[in-house]
């Protein structure tokens, strides 16, 4: 039971939900190992030694998962994990993802930014949590315990049991889950009125574009000309997000 459901399984539950369960732990973990990789340990980064120590066995599972799918592999030199050249490419598809995500989102309060991502097939919960990945608010884990209010004989100590309980994200998921539902009429008022606000609030940008003829056969008879241009920028980019990306763990 352990190997099959290696970090939950409620006993009320059908297996298919609980295989479920743990795959999406896996999933978010993985995600969180391979930052802790990508980056030195005096950074904040870990090291994972071959064979695995201490509460790094915890991790097996999700660290066999990775290696399955060819994001990481064994270093015979240093007997440790590291990345492949997949995995980083993999990392920095979902450094793409993430800021093309604050890029278009980042403006709206939470409740339209939920619903504006459910709209656009984008997928809220994982947003959420790269999210946090990417603005380092899980680097610390004893400072988000604090910030979140958890009771001091709730606390986990290490790292690698949080990313691992269903708790975790059950709580970090909650708000998303219960936010109110807005209708398409109600998600295009909010675009028109946020695109009127950027249209009000952009300053207006002078442009001198300078004109001659520079050919050498006249080069001392240079004719220029400057033109004055006012106008707002009518183009804002907002990053397109594949609604196929998100289906794809590893």
């Amino acid at each position: 039971m352990t190997d099959e459901f290696p970090y939950f399984y409620n006993q009320d539950f059908d297996k298919d939900t609980n295989k479920k369960v743990n795959m999406e732990i896996m999933k978010y973990a993985g995600m969180y190992i391979l930052k802790k990789m990508d980056i030195p340990p005096s950074e904040g980064g870990h090291i994972f030694s071959v064979p695995l120590e201490g509460l790094d066995v915890h991790l097996e599972a999700i660290l066999d998962d990775i290696m399955f799918h060819n994001l990481i592999e064994i270093d015979s030199n240093s007997t440790c994990y590291k990345i492949t050249d997949d995995g980083k490419e993999y990392i920095n598809k979902l450094l793409d993802e993430i800021e093309g995500y604050i890029e278009k989102y980042q403006d709206f309060e939470p409740v339209t930014r939920v619903n504006l991502m459910k709209r656009d097939r984008v997928n809220p919960l994982r947003a959420r949590f790269l999210w946090g990945l990417y603005d380092g608010e899980f680097d610390d884990f004893n400072q988000w315990q604090e910030n979140w209010q958890i009771a001091e004989n709730e606390k986990i100590n290490d790292w690698r049991e949080i990313i691992t309980t269903k708790e975790f994200y059950d709580m970090l998921f909650e708000d998303i889950n219960h936010m109110e539902a807005f209708d398409d009429d109600a998600l295009d008022e909010v675009l028109r009125q946020a695109e009127n606000d950027r249209k009000k609030d952009m300053p207006e940008v002078q442009i001198t574009r300078v004109e001659g003829n520079t050919s050498p056969a006249s080069s001392n008879q240079d004719v220029v000309v400057t033109r004055e241009y006012y106008y707002n920028d009518p183009y804002y980019f907002n990053p397109i997000y594949d609604p196929l990306f998100w289906y794809i763990v590893f």
